[in-house]
C-alpha cells in the first residue's frame, strides 16, 4: 500500500510538471496582428510566408522577429518587432514602385515604362527639344542635353540606377549626348 501511495504521488507530480511545462510553452509566446498599406500584400515572418494581410501571426516566440511585405508594383517593406507577450501591433507601410508612377510626363520630357523579354524594367525617354531651322542645330543639341539630365535626375530621385537600367531614347541621338 505504501507503494501505491509513492506511485500515485510521482504520477501526480509528473502530471503537475507536465502542466506547468505546458503552461510555460503556451503563454512564453505572442500573438502579432498584422497590416499593411495598402492591403492585401503577402506578408512572410523570419522568412517563411504566412498569408495576405491583414491577419494575425499566432504563437510567435518571444523576441526579434523580421516581417516583410510584399505587393505588386510596391517596395518590399521590411520591419524587425520584438514580440513580447500577448498581442503586438505590426504595421508595414509599402511605398509604390516607380511604375506605379509612370508614365509620367514632366515640362520638357516624357518617361515611359515597360518590361523587356527577361522582366527586367525599360524606360523611355521621350526629349521635347524643338529645332526650327537648321542654323539652330546647336541650340536643339544644347536643349537635349538639358532636358536629357532633368530626364535622368528624375529617374535617380526615384531610386532608378540609371547606370544600370535600359535606357531608350527619342530622339535617338539623345543616347550619345
Amino acid at each position: 500500500m505504501n507503494f501505491d501511495k509513492k506511485m500515485v504521488s510521482i504520477v501526480l507530480l509528473a502530471v503537475l510538471l507536465a502542466l506547468v511545462f505546458l503552461f510555460f510553452l503556451l503563454t512564453n509566446n505572442g500573438t502579432a496582428n498584422v497590416t499593411t498599406a495598402p492591403d492585401g500584400a503577402t506578408v512572410y515572418v523570419d522568412g517563411r510566408k504566412k498569408s495576405e494581410a491583414p491577419l494575425k501571426v499566432k504563437r510567435l516566440k518571444l523576441g526579434d522577429h523580421t516581417f516583410v511585405a510584399k505587393k505588386d508594383g510596391f517596395l518590399d517593406s521590411t520591419v524587425t518587432v520584438k514580440i513580447k507577450r500577448g498581442k503586438n501591433d505590426v504595421k508595414l507601410e509599402l511605398s509604390p514602385t516607380i511604375s506605379a508612377k509612370l508614365p509620367y510626363r514632366g515640362d520638357n520630357f516624357y518617361i515611359d515604362y515597360s518590361k523587356d523579354d527577361k522582366g527586367n524594367p525599360k524606360y523611355k525617354i521621350t526629349l521635347f527639344a524643338i529645332i526650327n531651322r537648321p542654323s539652330q542645330h546647336d541650340s536643339y543639341i544644347a536643349q537635349l542635353k538639358t532636358y536629357k539630365k532633368q530626364a535622368l535626375d528624375w529617374l535617380k530621385s526615384n531610386n532608378i540606377d540609371v547606370e544600370k537600367s535600359q535606357l531608350e531614347y527619342l530622339p535617338p541621338i539623345a543616347k550619345n549626348l
